[in-house]
């Protein structure tokens, strides 16, 4: 399937000042998008209708959204050489059967030619009922453009745009520019949001821009990712995870094209999976590629159902995040029959065993059902569909919760693991889109507040990926955000790691806390050792008023599992940063990897630090209970 076009003219017209910075903001939102072959852009200054005809013959039937932005009126727009009539130009469009997502007609009382559009099988228009001010007119556009590059829906976008826009000017969205109309009736807006009639309105409100790209576009990548996993790897162990997750990530992150194409080896390619996974599932995968877990054995089996279990704690605990986000930005719907706050099932007896898939997919169709946007849009209908669902999705969760490692006789582990590879390599493909997901520690914060200058704050940064080394290293440069509070969490980024390290904001991440923890964030390390790394801890059970961590790469299953530490180490609150050194390096030369650490965040008010962890989840309880 061709990428679709995002289409954006704007007129010749000298009194119209902000054209150019409308269409130069409107393309630095995009240009991500198409840098990462998501989507193809194309803009021109029309100063006649061919040019425009050239475009959509051009383009036949691949044009998404279609831009105006100049002179306008109720029967077309307006251009150097004359009136560009609306009836004839949605015929053109209609002729050629381009989808057209979104017709966006950011000119002066446009509202008149909705209609037309709709006839021409537009599944949305953004239209004026009234003269609108050429400074708001690009502003309106350039919110609504950048929150559609981050993945929300159209409907989301447009409420954003207004919301920005209104703390901006001392004025309802019925005004102009400051100045009183009496052309609009009460309760209308100046941008107005039309859903085609003929149309499901649930599909017309929730469309997004594309975050993928269709397999169909890039087959010589994707059969040079095949063609290179049979040649290193054959039918040999890590075959399913190869040869089904890599192409799948390639849909999501054109880079990774380029490492497949260096890989020399097997084990090269397998580094290519498992760094492109959060943290805490590529350090539970990553052990399949040792030779001591290449065998078809139990031990080999252990490590893929870890990797399972770990996988749907991991994807649960980001739903209970999202939504904390979802209630704290009034996207998620009150509801008396809440399913959150259930991390209090877990319990010391049962958390190895706890099923985290089940309560995911319970989370997520309930957040499907109530939310009006997702912070994980790819797991909201029609992506994360029935189909995906019962082809990839629920079979291997069958096929998990029936696994009995104890029942395997001594001929079938070959088979068995065979099938456990497949069913998690189907698993993995399902959730391939977590590779445009960075997981950042951060740290260290520090305001700066200037006089006459906008309040800013300067964190270090690192990020949390599997790769060789069990703590990653913390950067030393420092980065500047404007309004950054997180000072001490674990993060999900949707933009990539290094947009994040080239200055953009952090307003669209996650925070992950308190469910993931980094503990150098907290303990302060006598070592600049320490400083610099990251020991990343994920939130385990609740103990009457305590809670439990344990490092996110132990084992879940198995001999090496948790439930068989022979080394326990308990903080709680009470301790002083000295006693917590010492618990943790009780010599020198004794390297931390070699710890299994449990955090015990208990009821002693001695450390202010720990205490903060305790509060955290002591409001994120009260907040779902309450939907406040």
């Amino acid at each position: 399937m061709p990428r679709p076009v995002v289409l954006q003219v704007i007129s010749k017209a000298p009194d119209l000042r902000e054209l150019s910075e409308e269409l130069k903001a409107m393309k630095t939102a995009l240009m991500p998008l198409e840098a990462k072959e998501y989507i193809q852009y194309w803009d021109e200054v029309i100063s006649e209708i061919s040019s425009l005809e050239k475009a959509i013959e051009y383009y036949n039937g691949r044009i998404s959204i279609f831009h105006y932005a100049g002179h306008a009126g109720a029967k077309g727009f307006s251009s150097e050489e004359g009136d560009i009539f609306v009836k004839g130009l949605a015929g053109q469009f209609k002729d050629k059967g381009n989808p057209l997502d979104l017709i966006f007609l950011n000119g002066c009382s446009s509202k008149q030619q909705v209609d037309h559009w709709f006839d021409a099988g537009a599944k949305a228009v953004i239209a004026t009922t009234a003269p609108i001010g050429d400074r708001t007119a690009r502003l309106f556009s350039e919110f609504v453009y950048y929150s559609l590059a981050q993945k929300r829906t159209l409907a989301g976008a447009v409420k954003d745009a207004e919301n920005k826009l209104n703390s901006r000017f001392e004025f309802p969205l019925n005004n102009r520019a400051g100045r009183k109309t009496n052309t609009i009736p009460d309760g209308e807006k100046i941008w107005e949001l039309y859903l085609n009639p003929r149309i499901d309105k649930k599909k017309t409100s929730s469309f997004r821009l594309p975050w993928y790209r269709e397999n169909e576009l890039f087959a010589s990548e994707v059969q040079t990712s095949l063609d290179q996993i049979r040649k290193y790897n054959g039918k040999r162990p890590n075959y399913y995870l190869l040869k089904n997750v890599i192409p799948s990530m390639l849909a999501f992150d054109k880079n990774i094209a380029e490492d497949i194409q260096n890989a020399k080896n097997n084990g090269e390619l397998f580094d290519i999976l498992v760094k492109n996974l959060p943290w805490c599932i590529g350090a539970h995968i990553r052990p399949a590629k040792m030779q001591e877990f290449m065998r078809p054995n139990r031990a080999r089996m252990e490590v893929l159902q870890s990797c399972f279990k770990q996988l749907g704690r991991t994807l649960y605990y980001f739903l209970l995040a999202e939504s904390w986000w979802l209630f704290d930005h009034d996207y998620l719907e009150k509801n008396s029959e809440s399913i959150f706050g259930q991390q209090d099932a877990l319990h010391e007896s049962n958390y190895l065993t706890f099923d985290y898939f089940v309560r995911f997919i319970a989370l997520n169709d309930f957040l499907n059902a109530h939310s009006k946007e997702r912070f994980l849009p790819e797991l909201a209908e029609p992506v994360f569909d029935q189909d995906t669902r019962q082809e990839k999705i629920d079979k291997a969760l069958d096929y998990y919760s029936k696994l009995d490692l104890d029942q395997v006789g001594q001929d079938d582990w070959p088979i068995a693991c065979a099938n456990a590879e497949f069913h998690l390599a189907q698993l993995l493909t399902a959730f391939a889109f977590l590779v445009n997901y960075k997981m950042l520690s951060v740290r260290n914060i520090n305001v700066k507040n200037i006089k006459s200058y906008p309040r800013s704050y300067m964190h270090r940064l690192g990020q949390v990926h599997a790769n060789e080394m069990d703590n990653v290293q913390i950067d030393l440069e420092q980065y500047i955000r404007s309004h950054c509070l997180y000072s001490r969490s674990i993060v999900l980024l949707r933009n990539g790691y290094q947009e994040a390290k080239e200055g953009q904001e952090f307003t669209d991440m996650l925070s992950l806390s308190p469910f993931f923890l980094d503990l150098n964030a907290f303990y302060q390390p006598q070592d600049l050792h320490s400083e610099s790394h990251i020991m990343l801890n994920m939130y385990a059970y609740k103990t009457g008023d305590d809670y439990y961590y344990h490092a996110a790469d132990q084992r879940l299953v198995g001999t090496q599992g948790l439930q068989k530490k022979t080394k326990t180490i308990v903080f709680d609150t009470s301790m002083t940063n000295d006693d917590i050194h010492e618990l943790l390096y009780p010599s020198d030369q004794e390297q931390r990897s070699e710890l299994s650490p449990d955090l015990d965040f208990g009821e002693t008010n001695s450390d202010e630090i720990f205490k903060e962890i305790r509060a955290l989840h002591q409001i994120f309880q009260q907040d779902m209970q309450t939907g406040q």
